[in-house]
Formats: structure tokens, C-alpha cells, sequence
């Protein structure tokens, strides 16, 4: 009995300096850390003066909405709130908590039908936004999930006990330091080092082609490499009483209750795409479109005929280059000031510009 309690006090007490050791080295651990949305967050609250526009959504945002475009037409500075991976879960949670300190004039949610998946479940979200009622609210509206229990107290557990919250940052510290022993791996580290260094724009925007990244569009990956071998995504399963539809309306009756305009504004796939989703993505737009009317809520669709859209204007089969991007937020934008949803003592439409062709 007295073997075992000396085990198990060794045992906690080997965490404990663990458990420091990790908390005092973590400046260090830091230059590891990739959260996006403290990031974002912190971007935008340091402006003296809020932005007029604030544009949130997932990866496709990120691409897909130029802040620049929104102030061409509408005079208004905008901010890109776009978070790669995010879903209509995190998106709730991310607009109320930056909402609650800045109040723009018009927000813009940029919304594809990946993002509204029946068989998405909110893991991420729960893992590094959920509080407690965040998690009763979604187990009493959808039920238990093992998955999103699993990471909700794994979220807890993080914020917590040092260990368990930087064991990603402590093993990208060790390969560095083995660069010698396991060079491959440290060059992921570094790679990983090298990526959290770099900063976010004032506007929050930053597609790759403006930094001469990922130059070669889809049809040139699709050229090259033949149609075979080009990634394609997913098929998202869509059902009208899912839970990402619910959290999507109850997105909406948010934004009604802060009485802050928004439009929805929804971003097409890649030409290649469209044979493949033709039986699921139209039901998924209708879906959206009838939520944001039953909610008052203005619906823009960014596939119209006048907006033409080919292989080479995507980074990916769901990723809109810089030219497309612009495209798309040009006429995002000009819906904001055609509904009337600008204050009418503010800016007006604004002559447009030509910023020229960049990327490829």
C-alpha cells in the first residue's frame, strides 16, 4: 500500500514539474502557437477607429471577400474575419464575441455549402470556444455526442494544465532542438515557426497570390498534373432539419437582436466541382436563402451569369483567386448599398477603380 502511494505521489509530483517547467518556458513555446482568431481579434480591436464592414466566414472568406473592394464601393473600411476550417458553429461564437466590442455598420457573412454539412459536428468548436452553456445548449437542442464531449473536455483540459495545452508547441520545441538527430522533422517545426510569425494584415485579408504564394491555379494544377491527380473535396450530405442549419438560423436571430445589418453573401465552388454537387448544392443554397428570408436577412448570390468563372480563376477547387475574389466582393458590396442598409448620413457608393490583374 505504501509502494503505491509513494508511486502515485512521484507520479503527480513528476507532472507538477512538468507542468511548471512548461509554464515557464512559455515565451518560447509561443512562437508555436497558431490560433487565428485571437489573432483576428486582436487586429481589429486595435483600430482606433472600428471598421465600417466586418466579414466573417471560413477559408473561403478568407479568399473570397477583398476588404479593399468593399471600401471602393461602399467608402467604408472593411475587415476580413475569415477563419480557415471554421464552421457555421465556430462563426456564431467567433461574430458574438467580437461583436460584443465592435459594432460596424454592415456584416458580411461569406457562406458555402461545405459549411453547412449534415454530418458536420462542432469538435473545434467546442474545443477552443465552447464555455459550459455553449456545451448544455448543444447537447440539449442535438443530443450527446461522444465527439464533441471528447473535445469539449479536452478544450477544458487544455485551458488548465500547461502540459496538455502546449504538447503540440512542446513537440515542435523538441524537434528544433533534435534538428541534428531528425532534420525532416524540424523542418517542420520551423516551418510551423516561420508560419505563426507572420503577421496579420491591418484589414485582416491575406490571399497567397498577393504574396506570390500557391501561384499556379486550379486548370494550370489540372494541366500539369492531369484531372486524376488534382485534389478534389468532399461531397457535403445535406439534410433541411440538420443541426448546421439550425445553428445557421439561430446565427441569424443573433445578428437580428444586435441590430446589425448582415448579408449573407454565397461563394461559389470551381466550374470543376458542379457535376459532382449538382444534387446537393442547389437544395443547400435554396436552404440558405429561405433561412435569411424567414429571418429578414438579406441573401446575395456570388454565381450569377454576369459573374463568369472558370478553372483558372480558383487556387483550389473551392478557393477564389484575386481576380475572381474581387469580382464577387465588387458585387457583394454594391448589394450593400443598393439595399439601403448604409447609414444614409455616411458614405456613398464610390467610384470604382481598376486595381489591375494580380496572381495569376
Amino acid at each position: 500500500m505504501i509502494r503505491r502511494i509513494t508511486i502515485a505521489f512521484g507520479f503527480l509530483a513528476t507532472l507538477w514539474v512538468v507542468d511548471y517547467a512548461v509554464r515557464r518556458g512559455d515565451g518560447q513555446l509561443c512562437a508555436y502557437t497558431m490560433d487565428r482568431i485571437a489573432r483576428k481579434h486582436a487586429v481589429l480591436e486595435s483600430h482606433a477607429t472600428p471598421p465600417g464592414i466586418v466579414i466573417f466566414g471560413s477559408s473561403r472568406t478568407a479568399y473570397g471577400m477583398v476588404p479593399d473592394e468593399f471600401e471602393s464601393v461602399t467608402g467604408l473600411k472593411a475587415f476580413n474575419f475569415g477563419i480557415p476550417a471554421s464552421k457555421v458553429f465556430e462563426w456564431r461564437l467567433i461574430m458574438k464575441r467580437a461583436l460584443s466590442r465592435v459594432r460596424p455598420k454592415v456584416v458580411v457573412l461569406g457562406v458555402n455549402a461545405s459549411a453547412i454539412r449534415a454530418d458536420e459536428l462542432p469538435t473545434y468548436a467546442a474545443w477552443s470556444l465552447f464555455d459550459t452553456s455553449d456545451f448544455i445548449e448543444y447537447t440539449l437542442g442535438n443530443g450527446w455526442s461522444n465527439e464533441v464531449a471528447a473535445s469539449f473536455f479536452d478544450g477544458r483540459l487544455r485551458r488548465g494544465c500547461a502540459t496538455v495545452g502546449r504538447r503540440d508547441e512542446v513537440r515542435f520545441w523538441i524537434q528544433e532542438q533534435l534538428a541534428s538527430v531528425f532534420p525532416k522533422h524540424a523542418q517542420l517545426a520551423r516551418e510551423r515557426r516561420e508560419m505563426v510569425a507572420e503577421p496579420c494584415s491591418e484589414d485582416g485579408y491575406n490571399h497567397p497570390w498577393l504574396y506570390h504564394k500557391r501561384l499556379r491555379n486550379l486548370q494550370e494544377q489540372i494541366d500539369e498534373r492531369g484531372e486524376a491527380f488534382v485534389q478534389k473535396g468532399s461531397i457535403p450530405r445535406f439534410e433541411p432539419s440538420s443541426p448546421a442549419l439550425a445553428e445557421f438560423d439561430r446565427l441569424l436571430g443573433d445578428m437580428n437582436a444586435l441590430r446589425i445589418p448582415l448579408v449573407v453573401c454565397y461563394l461559389p465552388n470551381s466550374p470543376r466541382t458542379e457535376a459532382r454537387w449538382r444534387d446537393v448544392e442547389p437544395s443547400m443554397k435554396d436552404a440558405l436563402a429561405r433561412a435569411c428570408v424567414r429571418r429578414g436577412v438579406e441573401f446575395v448570390d456570388g454565381t450569377p451569369a454576369d459573374v463568369v468563372r472558370v478553372n483558372s480563376d480558383y487556387v483550389d477547387e473551392s478557393h477564389a483567386g484575386l481576380g475572381l475574389a474581387r469580382a464577387i466582393s465588387h458585387r457583394a458590396a454594391a448589394y450593400v448599398v443598393a439595399m439601403g442598409l448604409l447609414d444614409p448620413e455616411g458614405p456613398v457608393y464610390a467610384a470604382g477603380r481598376d486595381e489591375g490583374t494580380l496572381g495569376p
